[in-house]
């Protein structure tokens, strides 16, 4: 097992393809990543800028983890990331950002609300509500980067609560050695992110990346027990939906003997859209589709005998 600390100040806007290696690891190695709340421990709202404006420019918003380089992993690869657990800190903050949210101008902040965290829940007030762990950051590197924050191809600040402890988000390789990062932890969060942030903590992540050969797809894929998760991503929700669910049918009709009507008809029946970020300059949307449903579809058998 290796250890990752946070052992130099790099945020969401920092990050680029030639940026150097924290750690190398092997392919199925298990890591153990410190990763530290977005907020860089800021309690006065007022210093906090409109994330994704020119206000947040060199502000330091969202602290992140790595690179990881991951030996063995090549463009055409993804990394199959295994998030093992997920620890979080003694106490968590919310933020209603300046202008930012899905209801900007009815709340348009700042105001910060700070809860602590004890014996698996969070004291929101009065109110106790159990803790539920999750990732807001998982990426590979991009050969061509607009900005590495923006969700994307490569993963980046995807925010959907299904990156937890349990599940596995495959991302594809861009770069020699992948160059994982890993940012934004929340104690818990919810899909959407009403006003824009959840609960911002600080977390140690254990998980394990495996090189997996050739890509499972070319876009980000969470995967849990039941499910598959494939997450799309574009400027707009429409927009980004259209993404997940192209890169649904590329993934049904490669591994299925279903056709692409066949599997865009299935998407409609058996798929559930979920948002996951709030309103920004990329948005990230998962087409939710039952893995015992795909398994039905590996076994079709075709008029003639086919299978």
């Amino acid at each position: 097992m290796k250890r990752l600390e946070p052992d130099r100040e790099m945020y969401l806007m920092d990050a680029k393809p030639d940026t150097r290696p924290a750690l190398t690891v092997a392919s199925g190695d298990v890591v153990v990543v410190d990763v530290r709340e977005g907020f860089a421990g800021v309690r006065d709202p007022s210093r906090l800028p409109t994330p994704f404006t020119d206000e947040s420019v060199g502000h330091p918003l969202g602290r992140i983890t790595g690179p990881i380089f991951v030996e063995g992993a090549e463009p055409g690869d993804s990394l199959r990331v295994e998030v093992l657990a997920i620890d979080v800190g003694q106490e968590g903050v919310t933020v209603v950002l300046k202008n930012y949210g899905f209801l900007p101008r009815e709340f348009p902040g700042p105001a910060l609300r700070v809860s602590p965290i004890r014996d698996g829940m969070i004291h929101f007030g009065d109110l106790r509500i159990p803790v539920r762990p999750s990732l807001g950051t998982l990426s590979t590197m991009p050969e061509v980067l607009d900005h590495f924050g923006y969700a994307g191809p490569h993963g980046g600040d995807l925010d959907q609560n299904e990156l937890r402890a349990g599940t596995i988000c495959h991302l594809p390789v861009f770069l020699p050695g992948g160059l994982l990062f890993v940012a934004d932890p929340h104690a818990i969060i919810g899909d959407g992110i009403t006003c824009g942030t959840g609960l911002e903590c600080d977390a140690r992540v254990t998980l394990r990346a495996t090189v997996e050969r050739p890509a499972f797809l070319d876009r980000p894929v969470i995967e849990t027990t039941d499910t598959l998760q494939v997450v799309g991503s574009a400027p707009t929700l429409d927009e980004a939906a259209r993404d997940a669910a192209r890169a649904a049918l590329r993934y049904i009709t490669r591994t299925t003997r279903l056709s692409a009507e066949e599997a865009y008809m299935l998407c409609s029946l058996v798929g559930d859209f979920k948002i996951g970020t709030s309103p920004r300059p990329m948005m990230a949307v998962r087409l939710v589709l039952p893995k015992a449903i795909l398994a039905q579809a590996k076994e079709i058998i075709r008029p003639g005998g086919d299978a």
